[in-house]
């Protein structure tokens, strides 16, 4: 019964602070607190953001997902193998250390005008823009994820005679498995980011990132505020539900 009512009771808080929100936003309209033109009635932004949905807002979704997605395999297929050799080597990865850490510091922005003059201001320097910031996140969550591999089950390993290789796939691998997950839930959160700016600042014909930049050049405060909401339901959505696959793939982990 306990965690029955403890679900309960998540639900209720995770309902609560979004309800808290519009109470406020309602109140600051009613009151006049605010002009509308900077902050517009609810119900008009439900409004326009049903009207978006039932237009071009599904297509711009598509896009920007498209790109994200499309970015972050690109990243995954170069950072995970590259994540869990470096992890597996100790002295590889003494080597490529510095070099990890300065690209991983620097602030993805910096990067823009260097992939625009690579590839232009096509869907490429989107989709390169993106998969190079994520790249340094799966691959340092891939090499952590290698080092904290059990030292109980390696020693097993060794105790009978597993080639490096077995050990490599039938335990490393296995280990790593929860933080290359975790690495990849937060890549499609900043992956989405990163397309959106990239959309908004480098320029592109479709996209929510085109959508919102040009609802803030025309003053349009209201399909603002309309698309940000979709862009943060659309997060919120791809994040719960890759939690219930990375749960699914690693239903071991605390057993």
């Amino acid at each position: 019964m306990s965690t029955i009512h403890d679900h309960r009771e998540r639900m209720l808080y995770s309902i609560l602070g979004p309800l808290i929100l519009i109470a406020i936003w309602i109140f600051i309209n009613k009151c006049n607190l605010v002009n509308s033109i900077y902050l517009p009635p609810l119900e008009d932004v439900i409004k326009r953001t049903i009207s978006f949905l039932l237009g071009d807002g599904v297509y711009a979704i598509f896009i920007t997902l498209y790109r994200t997605l499309f970015s972050l395999l690109i990243a995954g297929l170069l950072a995970i193998p590259l994540g869990l050799f470096l992890g597996f080597n100790k002295k590889a990865y003494a080597f490529s250390e510095v070099t990890i850490d300065f690209f991983r510091s620097v602030p993805a922005t910096a990067f823009f005008p260097i992939f625009l003059l690579f590839f232009g201001v096509g869907d490429m320097a989107k989709i390169a823009i993106s998969a190079f910031v994520v790249f340094w996140i799966l691959l340092v969550n891939t090499i952590y994820g290698v080092w904290e591999s059990s030292e109980t089950r390696l020693k097993v390993a060794k105790v009978f005679k597993a080639s490096q290789y077995k050990i490599f796939t039938n335990v490393i691998i296995f280990d790593a498995l929860p933080q290359i997950l975790i690495g990849v839930r937060l890549s499609i959160s900043i992956a989405l980011v990163i397309t959106i700016v990239s959309e908004m600042f480098i320029g592109t014909q479709h996209g929510l990132g085109k959508v919102i930049y040009d609802s803030y050049v025309s003053y349009d405060t209201t399909q603002l505020f309309a698309t940000i909401f979709v862009v943060g339901v659309l997060g919120y959505a791809i994040n719960k539900l890759f939690i219930v696959v990375e749960r699914k793939m690693t239903h071991w982990v605390g057993k």
